[in-house]
């Protein structure tokens, strides 16, 4: 299955090492935004960005699993639950899970498509399943 996953960039170590698990057991990571460089301040990189953002969309679209890992903070990454929200209302994909904290800045970690689960390893039992 392909994968998407969103997240702070305080949280690359944790993403990195749930990418090599997907890809351990067989999965794909649709789009590896940790190896790009920071763009920002966005508003120099603007024609960088209209392509990045771009990409990232597509990819959350494409993607057959969207998984975020929660937190209180981060800005980005709710505006790609809510792509994949959006994108799981209108095609009827991906699966979308959150690890972690719901937080308080969104509304979208409580929308009806989002599953809580503790961990990756809990997203692939449950996609055995599904």
């Amino acid at each position: 299955m392909k994968f998407y996953i969103s997240s702070r960039t305080s949280k690359l170590d944790e993403v990195k090492r749930m990418y090599k698990k997907l890809k351990n057991h067989g999965h794909e990571v649709i789009f590896d935004w940790t190896k790009k460089s920071s763009l920002k301040p966005y508003s120099k990189n603007e024609i960088l960005i209209q392509k990045y953002s771009y990409k990232v969309i597509k990819s959350i679209i494409n993607s057959d699993v969207y998984v975020l890992l929660g937190d209180n903070g981060g800005t980005d990454m709710y505006g790609e639950l809510a792509s994949a929200i959006t994108s799981k209302e209108i095609f009827g994909k991906p699966l979308i899970y959150l690890i972690g904290e719901k937080g308080e800045n969104s509304i979208f970690p409580f929308h009806k498509f989002v599953k809580h689960k503790s961990s990756i390893e809990e997203i692939l039992e449950d996609i055995k399943i599904n």
